[in-house]
């Protein structure tokens, strides 16, 4: 506070002795002093603010991302074969137990139990291979009808539309994927599509 303001003002008035309105009239002068002190410090720094809005951000952008599901069709020997809904980062192990399980007879070394999904993908669980063997012989003696299961390449040519190509496709399809669990399975094979199996549907069997 600036007190040579105050001994001026003593030496004017003398010493006198001041009055209640002189006294306010000094208190207001010294109030007046001391805000035009306080204005001429320097402002408080912003870093604390600015840090903490910083901070608030970042911590905005650590949520995590909700999953998406993924969606699965799972065919072959399991117990409900059909489209299943997963969570993502799912197992093939998974996208079975969801179908049911394996059905009695599944070979469960034609799929790879550990494999993530992928949303879209097909599942097949083949059959052991003496399962496998059975199937087809059951249905052997259906009537001017192809076995996709046991037929030879040489068999398949022999229906409309397979050319030798295609049924090589067909025989390496089985062998790596494990037998046809419906005949309409038969559209997975590349080359044929869903006009070609409709044309063949009559004609083949398992």
């Amino acid at each position: 506070m600036d007190y040579s303001l105050l001994e001026e003002l003593k030496d004017k008035l003398g010493g006198a002795r001041l009055g209640a309105p002189a006294w306010v009239g000094l208190a207001l002068i010294c109030a007046a002093v001391l805000f035009g002190a306080l204005r001429l410090l320097p402002p408080p720094s912003p870093e604390l603010s600015i840090e903490t809005a910083a901070e608030a951000a970042a911590g905005e952008g650590d949520e995590p991302a909700e999953a998406s599901p993924v969606f699965v069709h799972v065919s072959g020997a399991v117990a409900s074969p059909g489209l299943v809904e997963l969570p993502e980062g799912s197992r093939v192990a998974d996208a079975i137990q969801a179908a049911g399980g394996l059905s009695e007879g599944a070979d469960s070394s034609s799929v790879n139990l550990a494999r993530p999904l992928a949303d879209g993908e097909q599942v097949v669980v083949g059959l052991q291979a003496s399962e496998a063997e059975g199937v087809p012989q059951a249905v052997a003696d259906a009537p001017g009808k192809v076995s996709i299961n046991s037929a030879t390449a040489e068999q398949l040519e022999a229906l409309p539309g397979i050319g030798p190509a295609t049924a090589q496709k067909i025989v390496a399809d089985r062998k790596a994927n494990g037998p046809f669990a419906s005949i309409d399975e038969l559209t997975r094979v590349s080359g044929i599509g869903q006009k070609k199996y409709e044309a063949l549907a009559g004609l083949i069997t398992l």
